[in-house]
This record gives structure tokens, sequence and C-alpha cells, in this order.
């Protein structure tokens, strides 16, 4: 849950720049998230959430439980990768060497 909040806060204060700077008069802009566990994937809140379902999974120890840990896998996974082929796509500057969910696989 630590890596949610983190995350989360991470996103919130790019967002509040954002917000700032078009209240400004610039133009809508997006801008890379590089701190906390962002220095390695695209989707640290998406790499959260999977790490507190399968410790759901594993510990409830029953087929729901894995089916539910599973599945968040798959669907985050896949909007993971969705946003990372965004990132590489319109910035330039973008870290290649960044994997989409989970560091140094995914």
């Amino acid at each position: 849950m630590g890596i949610n909040i983190q995350s989360d806060n991470i996103l919130a204060d790019l967002k509040r720049e954002c917000l700032k700077q078009q209240q400004k008069g610039d133009k809508k802009q997006y801008l890379i998230p590089k701190r906390g566990l962002f220095k390695y994937v695209s989707n640290a809140n998406y790499l959260g959430e999977i790490i507190e379902f399968f410790g759901y999974g594993l510990i409830s120890l029953t087929w729901p439980g894995f089916f539910f840990c599973f599945t968040t896998f798959m669907i985050l996974g896949a909007r993971g990768l969705d946003n990372h082929n965004w990132y590489l796509k319109n910035f330039r500057d973008y870290p290649k060497n960044r994997k989409a969910v989970i560091p140094k696989i995914l």
C-alpha cells in the first residue's frame, strides 16, 4: 500500500504543477514522473496494486483469491503496457530502459 500512496502523491504533485502552468496561460502539457519507483517503471501505481493483490492471493490461499490476483495482473499489466507505449510515442526523451509495470521484466 505504501507504493500506491507514494505513487499517487507523485502523480498528484505533477497534476498540480500542470494546473499551475495552465492557469498562467500555458498550453496543456504532460510531465514524466521521475521520482520513487517511477525511476524504474512507467506505472509504479499499478505495480503497487499488483503486489497488494499478490499478497492477498497468498494470504487467502483460495482459488477466488488467486483468480483475483491473476485478473488484477492481467488488467493492470495490459493498461500499463498501453500507458508505457504512449509515453514512448509522445516523449522523445523518455527513458528507454524504463519498463512498463514490473522492473526489468514487463
